[in-house]
């Protein structure tokens, strides 16, 4: 016991957060070489396998040559140990890539009439939340629209679809596809759940997404997401039925990811960090924590510039970490972002500051894990069984 309660010297990421170094390591690229233009670049995994999830996707073919546009791609990651390589597995002969969210019979119908002078967008900035941790499956949610000539956008709800390891394929066992059992849940004046970004715990799928200019929390159970009736809302401080009673949890962000992170030290209000991008077009990427993945979330500190490489004038978007691709406990942690059209997604290592525990949090730390150890003595469990044994035979007396 009394070792396991000393002092660590294990380092961890300094608080307040500061990045030491910034190494840019280069755009996303397919393993084709095909140079496409893209943005978003979410990555998600499912079982073993690391995928990028990537939005507007200018195709090209064998030659070079564009050959159309697909709103939302899937690439896996054939190693993490090369983690800005990613590779495309659904590739038509003309070059197109598949579209990951696949489209119903309207919405093919719709970009195949030239009058429509539009096609449909399936955009997902959430990523993929799997039902529990390398079960191979799990959910999607996705922002439905219309984009006609010009850039007028659309909206017309929010969809999920169920997302599995396609390990009977006979083209590629490598392959993650989606399936779509509906074409939307939520409508266009309903927030888009899970499309900011989503998380699993306990059971269920904690979905972020945007209301106007504030980000709201939702929750769903993992086996019933298909369900209207069975999501719930965080009201700050319980989860109820009724979204119009949620309240804002973050205000202001564009795109972003919560995660449970191992970058600070655990139990101090900093096991859940979100790092991304705010909507005032900064091109700064953000980090903030909190001790409960409802928040409330800390300071928001600026801790690195999102830059280009081949499209200098916009600003960069889609900001997203990525701990699987270094080690969080080394201090070390990938981000990504876009460039504006026709650039890509571009990747940085971010290293951080660390430090040791100090005495005072070795000191609070040890006596949560006396309490933790207390909580659950069998010696424990055993007087409360037997206080409450005795607790009901009083009450039965006259």
């Amino acid at each position: 016991m009394a070792s396991s309660l000393s002092l660590s010297s294990r380092l961890y990421a300094a608080y307040p957060p500061k990045v030491t170094e910034m190494t840019v390591l280069g755009y996303v690229l397919d393993v084709n070489n095909r140079g496409y233009s893209r943005d978003v670049g979410r990555s998600s995994i499912l079982g073993d396998r690391v995928f990028y999830q990537f939005g507007d996707t200018f195709c090209k073919d064998q030659n070079g040559d564009f050959c159309g546009i697909v709103c939302h791609t899937c690439a896996i990651v054939p190693s993490v140990s090369n983690p800005t390589r990613c590779e495309y597995l659904n590739i038509a002969t003309d070059g197109k890539v598949a579209c990951f969210v696949p489209y119903t019979t309207d919405e093919k119908g719709f970009e195949a009439n030239t009058e429509n002078h539009g096609r449909v967008t399936l955009w997902s900035f959430g990523g993929t939340a799997e039902d529990s941790p390398g079960c191979g499956s799990g959910w999607c949610w996705f922002e439905k629209g219309e984009i006609y000539d010009g850039g007028r956008c659309v909206p017309l709800g929010t969809g999920v679809v169920r997302v599995l390891l396609d390990t009977d394929s006979e083209l590629d066992p490598r392959n993650v596809i989606a399936l779509r059992p509906a074409e939307y849940i939520f409508g266009p004046d309903e927030p888009r759940w899970g499309t900011f970004s989503t998380l699993v715990k306990d059971g269920y799928a904690y979905l972020w997404g945007h209301h106007e200019n504030d980000v709201l929390l939702g929750r769903v159970n993992t086996r019933q997401p298909l369900l209207k009736s069975a999501y719930e809302f965080w009201n700050g401080s319980t989860y109820v039925k009724d979204w119009r009673a949620a309240q804002p949890v973050m205000h202001g962000m564009s795109q972003g990811e919560v995660y449970r992170s191992n970058l600070f030290w655990p139990g101090q209000g900093r096991d859940y960090v979100c790092i991304g991008v705010s909507s005032q077009a900064t091109s700064k990427i953000l980090m903030s924590v909190a001790g409960q993945l409802e928040g409330p979330w800390q300071e928001w500190f600026e801790i690195g510039d999102a830059t280009s490489l081949d499209c200098p004038s916009g600003y960069r978007y889609c900001i997203y970490p990525h701990p699987w691709a270094f080690r969080e406990q080394d201090g070390e942690l990938m981000v990504t972002w876009c460039e504006p059209w026709p650039g890509a997604v571009i990747a940085a290592k971010l290293t951080f500051e660390r430090e040791k525990e100090s005495i005072q949090d070795g000191v609070r730390r040890a006596f949560r894990q006396v309490k933790e150890v207390v909580k659950q003595s069998p010696l424990r469990q055993v007087r409360e069984v037997v206080n409450n044994q005795l607790k009901g035979q009083r009450s039965k007396q006259p």
